[in-house]
């Protein structure tokens, strides 16, 4: 992948590309706390078949953070002009988690610009589905750890990831530790000050509210773990159903980090979602 800036304004925007520019464009949007490499083992799957664009979002990665907020409304209008100017047709919409919001949220603001909107476990149940879900329950979880992730060691931080996968290995290694400062102790680069105001604008700009303005077909791929949120599941993708018309929905047996799970089976339900819209 090659690492990409763009000015917008006086704030940096750091991203990479892959693939073949004439093809069709998916973007990719990593979760929280994630970055931009959280897609290199996805993009060396889908490479052949797009022009991949792989965005550290606001306070993530290398992009510098929003002054004022993180609510999508304004992570829309923030991602419009970047489009606007990198890529400039209709595109596929990809989001992980948060990521899986924000492409939700933007996909219903701009319709027209969405040729596909594809969810990694995200904009179907947090927090509103999940039982117990307090704002501060959530915002309170979320401070504790941030201010408690912190490591001495790299090991440490492998360690601690590998219980967020099924699989490990060297890729995976780096795009665990691109989350990281560079200098030890090691802390999140998307610390209390980035996080919070993302968990606040869950609560302030429900994800159910961007569902009457999809128009382009959709795809959920969303895991089986932790089976406490079974309940909340259910009822998010029944709700999905009801709401947008040209939807499928598949189940994966594992945790919430599905493109690092299984990278070839990702790749596949993307490269299948494409070629029934492509017809």
């Amino acid at each position: 992948m090659d690492k990409m800036f763009l000015s917008v304004g006086d704030q940096r925007v750091s991203y990479q590309t892959a693939g073949d520019p004439r093809k069709p464009v998916l973007v990719c949007l990593h979760g929280l706390t994630g970055s931009s490499e959280s897609f290199i083992e996805l993009s060396e799957r889908l490479e052949s078949d797009f022009h991949l664009f792989m965005f550290d979002q606001p306070g993530h990665g290398q992009t510098h953070p929003l002054p004022h907020d993180y609510l999508f409304s304004t992570l829309t209008g923030y991602y419009k002009t970047i489009f606007d100017r990198l890529i400039g047709k209709p595109f596929y919409l990809l989001g992980h988690s948060w990521g899986g919001d924000t492409a939700l949220h933007y996909a219903s603001h701009f319709p027209q610009y969405v040729k596909g909107l594809i969810l990694l476990d995200g904009g179907f149940t947090f927090p509103h589905y999940q039982e117990d879900m307090t704002y501060k329950k959530a915002y309170e979880g979320w401070r504790g750890f941030i201010s408690g992730f912190s490591f001495d060691d790299h090991s440490e931080i492998v360690n601690i990831y590998k219980t967020y996968t099924s699989r490990w290995n060297p890729q995976l290694e780096y795009m665990a530790l691109a989350s990281f400062t560079k200098e030890s102790p090691y802390r999140l680069i998307a610390g209390a000050s980035v996080v919070l105001p993302i968990i606040e604008a869950f609560f302030k700009e429900p994800f159910y509210r961007a569902y009457e303005g999809i128009q382009s077909p959709v795809m959920l791929i969303h895991a089986s773990e932790p089976v406490e949120q079974e309940d909340a599941r259910k009822r998010g993708t029944r709700i999905l159903r009801e709401k947008i018309s040209d939807i499928e929905i598949h189940r994966k047996t594992g945790g919430h980090n599905l493109h690092w799970d299984d990278p070839d089976d990702i790749g596949d339900m993307v490269r299948n979602f494409r070629d029934r819209i492509e017809g």
